[in-house]
C-alpha cells in the first residue's frame, strides 16, 4: 500500500470525526440541542469504528495510538460540550430568581443520580434545574438564583463561575491535534 493512501486510511476517520464535532458544536450553539444530540451519536459510532479499524488494520503503533486517539476524542467531545454550554451561557445567558417548587432525584445508573429540580421563576426562566448529586440538596420553596440561555431553556446553570468558553475550546483544539497526529504517526510508521 502507498504512503499517501496509508496516510489517508489514517487520517480519514479523525477528520470526520473532527467535523462531526465541530457540526454538533455549532448546532449546540445556535440552539438546536436535538441536532447537536444526534452528532453527538454519530461521534461515538464513529469512535468506536474508528477503534475498530485500528485494531483491524494492525498498524505497528495500533494500540498506543488507539489509546491515545480514544484519550484525544475523550477530551475533545468533553471540552466542545462543557466549552460550548459556558459560551451560551456567557453570550447570551440572561440571569432569573426562581423559587424551587419540587426536587426529584433521577437515578441514571450504576452509582450516578443527579438532582432535578422544579422551578418557578419571576417573568421569564426555565423551569428545571438539573445538578449532579451533592451532599446539600437545595430544599423545596428557597430561592435560587440561575443562569439561563433564552434560546434553549435545558441551558442551565446555579453556578455562577463560567469563563467565556474559549480556553476549553482551545483544548479541543489540542486534542483534535493530538487525535490527527496520532492516526498520521501510526499511518507512516507502519
Amino acid at each position: 500500500m502507498s504512503l499517501s493512501l496509508r496516510i489517508l486510511l489514517g487520517l480519514a476517520p479523525q477528520l470526520v470525526l473532527i467535523g462531526a464535532v465541530v457540526a454538533g458544536t455549532v448546532m449546540a450553539y445556535r440552539g438546536q440541542a436535538s441536532g447537536a444530540l444526534f452528532v453527538g451519536c454519530v461521534v461515538v459510532g464513529l469512535a468506536a469504528i474508528m477503534g475498530f479499524v485500528l485494531v483491524q488494520q494492525g498498524f505497528f503503533f495500533g494500540w498506543p495510538a488507539g489509546m491515545l486517539m480514544l484519550v484525544a476524542t475523550l477530551a475533545m467531545v468533553g471540552c466542545a460540550v462543557f466549552g460550548v454550554r459556558d459560551r451560551v451561557l456567557h453570550e447570551r445567558g440572561r440571569d432569573a430568581d426562581c423559587r424551587i417548587t419540587s426536587f426529584e432525584l433521577r437515578f441514571l445508573g450504576d452509582a450516578t443520580n443527579e438532582f432535578v429540580y422544579g422551578l418557578a421563576c419571576r417573568g421569564d426562566g426555565p423551569p428545571a434545574l438539573v445538578e449532579g448529586q451533592s451532599d446539600n440538596p437545595r430544599p423545596v420553596g428557597g430561592r435560587v438564583t440561575v443562569r439561563y440561555d433564552p434560546v434553549d431553556t435545558s441551558i442551565v446553570s446555579a453556578d455562577g463561575d463560567h469563563g467565556d468558553g474559549q480556553a476549553l475550546f482551545i483544548l479541543a483544539g489540542i486534542a483534535a491535534a493530538v487525535l490527527l497526529l496520532a492516526g498520521l504517526v501510526a499511518a507512516v510508521l507502519d
